[in-house]
């Protein structure tokens, strides 16, 4: 925790599933920080496993949602800026050149 900038991002995984003593996160840290903290829930294998079983029992065929801005390799600050600023819907994609 003592490695993220002021104003970073801390993305907590499980956060929001119930575990209450996460190592090496200090609420007074990220506080003397300003730092943005993201709880992301993932659920249990169990979910995850009853998900797939019911994609491949009705042979669904996912594909990644894009966003309709496509980034040169030179363009990787300006695509940082893009996600940063949270206005866009899908992935966001830098092509290598």
């Amino acid at each position: 925790m003592k490695a993220i900038r002021p104003e970073g991002v801390v993305s907590m995984v499980g956060f929001l599933g119930g575990k209450t003593n996460t190592p090496g996160a200090s609420f007074s840290l990220i506080q003397q920080q300003l730092c943005i903290v993201r709880g992301i829930n993932v659920g249990s294998r169990k979910l995850f496993q009853d998900m797939n079983t019911f994609i491949e029992s009705r042979g669904l065929d996912f594909k990644p949602i894009l966003s309709d801005q496509l980034f040169g390799f030179q363009q990787v600050r300006q695509a940082y800026q893009w996600m940063v600023q949270q206005a866009f819907w899908g992935k966001i994609v830098v092509q290598a050149d």
